[in-house]
C-alpha cells in the first residue's frame, strides 16, 4: 500500500518543482488521493480498470477535500 502511494507520488514531486508550489501541492494531494483509492480498491477486487476509476474519483474527492479546508 506504502509503495502504490510513494510510486503514484515519485514522479509528482519532481513536477512540483516544475510547475511552481500552488499546483504542485494540487498534483500530490490528488496523486495520494489516488494511490489511496486505486490500492484499497485492488486490494477488495482485484480488477485495475474498476481500481483506476476509482483511483480518478479518489484524486477528485483529494483536491475538493484540501480546496474546501484550506
Amino acid at each position: 500500500m506504502l509503495a502504490v502511494i510513494l510510486l503514484a507520488c515519485l514522479p509528482l514531486l519532481f513536477g512540483l518543482l516544475a510547475v511552481g508550489i500552488v499546483v504542485g501541492i494540487y498534483l500530490l494531494v490528488g496523486a495520494i488521493g489516488f494511490a489511496i483509492i486505486f490500492g484499497l480498491v485492488l486490494l477488495i477486487d482485484g480488477s485495475i480498470q474498476e481500481a483506476a476509476l476509482g483511483g480518478l474519483a479518489g484524486a477528485a474527492a483529494a483536491i475538493v477535500l484540501y480546496k474546501v479546508t484550506r
